[in-house]
């Protein structure tokens, strides 16, 4: 009887079929597909290190590769599809801005094709075919036992945290919507850090992955508006149009800014979030694989 796999493998080759199932989707321009499928690849990109520390280096950055160049193509398009969406939020909520918000969805949607472009040559059948392959071998490479992905967990949650708090601190508390983009990032990274932590039952995290799942979301929103308000300023055409599209930047950057307003609100609550990922959160990590090399120890038959 062939062996059962891992739980580490297992978790991988869970978020490899996730993604699988948004890569048809997404090839047909779906706007939920892309965005499931970018999410899935970030979230395999998590895991990747970590299942694969035993693995051997070639295998696992072959396989880092592969899943980086998907992630890098879905997400320009992503970007486009969320401004798309923000601009007809716009022109359905105020005559005052529907008029500008429809000559800035011309533009948007002509780089939305462009974007598209690279990503349907990321997505061909041979690609996608090349990237499960690597993924798949880095699981079939990894070393046995736990030890080796329980240490890079640990270390992996650390260092996101210590990234996030870092972020946190210089983005100080003006707005700044580089600094604040940043902190976005890297609580998005920390957050998939943690969710792999309980996905493989090494720590408990579903306060603290729902806290930063709201702030990123406070955030990309946040850059959503920052991105398409820097479309509207290229697409003016006459002074009346100019002068629509100037109100238009006007609102989008006043909502940007009660954005900020909220992240403020939370912004201790981040900070708290990532001291406790940088200390706790890997010591529990550890903890959890002791047991494991204690029961092995006692086994006689070792």
């Amino acid at each position: 009887m062939p062996m059962r796999p891992s739980r580490a493998v297992r978790v991988l080759e869970h978020r490899l079929d996730t993604l699988l199932d948004h890569v048809e989707g997404a090839r047909a321009g779906h706007v939920e597909d892309v965005h499931q499928a970018r999410v899935a690849s970030r979230r395999l990109r998590e895991a990747l290190p970590v299942v694969g520390a035993s693995a051997p280096r070639r295998v696992l950055r072959r396989g880092r590769r592969r899943v980086r160049r998907l992630t890098q193509a879905l997400g320009p398009v992503r970007e486009m599809d969320v401004a798309l969406g923000v601009l007809s939020e716009e022109a359905a909520a105020s005559d005052e801005h529907a008029h500008a918000a429809l000559a800035v969805q011309r533009r948007v949607d002509r780089e939305r094709a462009r974007r598209r472009a690279a990503l349907l040559d990321a997505l061909a059948p041979a690609e996608i075919a090349a990237t499960v392959e690597a993924v798949r071998e880095v699981g079939h490479r990894m070393g046995p036992g736990a030890a080796a992905w329980h240490a890079a967990l640990a270390h992996r949650t650390s260092v996101r945290a210590a990234a996030l708090r870092a972020s946190v601190e210089a983005a100080g508390l003006l707005y700044s919507s580089g600094a604040l983009h940043a902190v976005r990032i890297a609580a998005k990274k920390l957050r998939y850090a943690l969710e792999l932590a309980r996905d493989l039952r090494a720590a408990r995290s579903t306060r603290a992955v729902e806290t930063l799942k709201d702030v990123q979301e406070t955030l990309g929103r946040l850059h959503d508006l920052d991105v398409l308000a820097g479309f509207a300023n290229g697409t003016a055409d006459g002074d009346e149009m100019a002068g629509a599209e100037s109100a238009l930047v006007n609102h989008l950057q006043a909502e940007a800014r009660r954005l900020h307003a909220d992240y403020l609100e939370n912004r201790h609550r981040l900070l708290a979030i990532a001291a406790t990922a940088a200390t706790r959160v890997p010591a529990t990590i550890r903890r959890a694989h002791r047991p494991a090399r204690a029961a092995a120890a006692a086994d006689p038959r070792r």
